[in-house]
C-alpha cells in the first residue's frame, strides 16, 4: 500500500508527464528533494515506474510501467504516457 505522500507524488508525475511526451526527467517540474527521492523509490519498490539516467548530461526520465499506466487510468482517468513510449526507443523511431 503507498503512502499518501507517495500516491501525491505519483499524481504529479502522471500529469507532468505530458509535459515530457510520456516520460517525465525527474527534478525538472517534479521531484528533486531528499525526501522526494525516497517517495520514487517506493514507487519502484512497488512496480509503478523505473528510472534510467541519461549517459550524456545525467538527466534522470521517469518511466512508467504497465502497471502504473494502469493504475493512473483507474484512479486519475487518464493514461500518462499515451503513446506507449518506454524510452528504449531508438532515435530514429
Amino acid at each position: 500500500m503507498l503512502k499518501e505522500k507517495t500516491k501525491e507524488l505519483f499524481q504529479e508525475l502522471c500529469e507532468d508527464a505530458e509535459t515530457w511526451d510520456g516520460i517525465p526527467m525527474w527534478g525538472a517540474n517534479v521531484g528533486g528533494t531528499m525526501e522526494d527521492g525516497v517517495l520514487l523509490e517506493d514507487l519502484k519498490e512497488n512496480g509503478l515506474v523505473r528510472t534510467t539516467t541519461d549517459e550524456d548530461d545525467g538527466a534522470v526520465w521517469v518511466h512508467f510501467t504497465p502497471t502504473g499506466r494502469v493504475l493512473s487510468i483507474e484512479q486519475h482517468g487518464f493514461d500518462p504516457n499515451p503513446t506507449g513510449r518506454t524510452g528504449e526507443e531508438s532515435e530514429e523511431e
